[in-house]
């Protein structure tokens, strides 16, 4: 019966116990209906982690608190439920229209300390560069001679009340593991991108127009222009070279844009957030494991620099080779010269 306008707020609260898990709360400036959670918001199960890595599969019982009330903060309405709190790193195989990679942003960590730190260090050794694919070039070398090893394995998934979950391994863990599916690779790489504030999205590859999301080929992508890409197959991670995994995508991506357009997923993480899907917080790994991660990065910057510092010395190394041997040749044939000449003349 409220006349607008009427400045009313909503609130939702999250409790476990005496603990507030999290809270949003939205204004109300017209009639209408109201998400007070947009999309798909991962706070609800991040913040419940504590600072440690938390791989349990266990599901979190709490208490969710719904009230409306005026601008000077009396209740006009009030609910209560219980809730499930789904374990950190995963995500729902299908929820309402949305499937689980157009959910797949939720789950990247771009304020992570090891991907700060990589996506640093990965600009580094582009020289700054401003061309994107520079960044992505390092970024893959870099992963590939830390031994990032993209396996053709699905992702793990369960059901809880009919209810079908998708685990994926947080992309800080996967540094340290060294082994992830496509899906999990994606966001790692993603991740680095994000941080680096270029524009990053996953591609997704259907089999077919039945198959299951989790079926799909994933590639990357990076905006070039506004009709250009430039793509990598996440699978070539760990067995071939960046400039493979660019031809074996675009390949791949052409037969579909041909084929089959409408077995094409292209999810864009900026446009993602822009709709209020945030980023996931990062799991802490130990301090020692931190350490650990840091030193493989360096060794692996060095050893690409090492790598480039070769592929220059070689070819003038060969041109000096080149150049004594000719004036071997040369000095050879003025010494024995005369020696032809009084032969010539006797």
């Amino acid at each position: 019966e409220a006349k607008y306008p009427l400045m009313l707020s909503a609130s939702l609260i999250l409790r476990s116990g005496e603990k507030v898990i999290a809270s949003r709360r939205i204004s109300i400036k017209e009639e209408g209906t109201y998400t007070i959670n947009p999309i798909f918001d991962p706070i609800w199960i991040s913040q419940v982690i504590d600072s440690h890595v938390n791989t349990s599969l266990d599901i979190i019982q709490a208490e969710m608190e719904i009230k409306i009330f005026d601008e000077e903060k009396r209740t006009l309405y009030k609910d209560y439920d219980r809730v499930r709190i789904a374990p950190p790193f995963t995500i729902p195989e299908q929820i309402s229209s949305l499937d689980f990679i157009d959910l797949l942003p939720a789950l990247t960590i771009p304020q992570s300390y090891e991907i700060c730190y990589l996506a640093r260090r990965a600009q580094e050794l582009a020289n700054y560069s401003q061309n994107p694919v520079d960044i992505l070039k390092a970024i893959y070398e870099i992963l590939h001679l830390m031994h990032i090893n993209c396996t053709s394995s699905l992702p793990d998934y369960f059901d809880i009340d009919g209810l079908r979950l998708v685990k994926i391994m947080p992309p800080n863990i996967l540094l340290d593991i060294k082994q992830g599916n496509p899906f999990e690779i994606a966001l790692l790489i993603t991740s680095i991108l994000e941080t680096t504030g270029i524009r990053p999205y996953i591609i997704a590859l259907h089999p077919s127009r039945s198959s299951r999301a989790i079926n799909a080929r994933i590639l990357v992508g990076i905006q070039l222009s506004e009709h250009n890409a430039f793509l990598i197959d996440v699978l070539s991670l760990g067995h071939r070279n960046f400039d493979y995994a660019y031809e074996v995508a675009r390949e791949e991506y052409m037969k579909y844009a041909y084929s089959y357009p409408d077995l094409i997923k292209i999810v864009d993480i900026r446009a993602r957030r822009e709709e209020g899907l945030r980023p996931t917080i990062a799991p802490k790994l130990p301090h020692n494991t931190f350490n650990k991660v840091r030193r493989e990065i360096d060794l692996a910057i060095n050893r690409i620099k090492f790598q480039r510092f070769l592929a220059q010395i070689i070819p003038l190394a060969l041109i000096g080779i080149t150049i004594i041997g000719v004036g071997a040749l040369i000095a050879s044939s003025l010494t024995s010269s005369p020696a032809k000449d009084k032969e010539e003349k006797v």
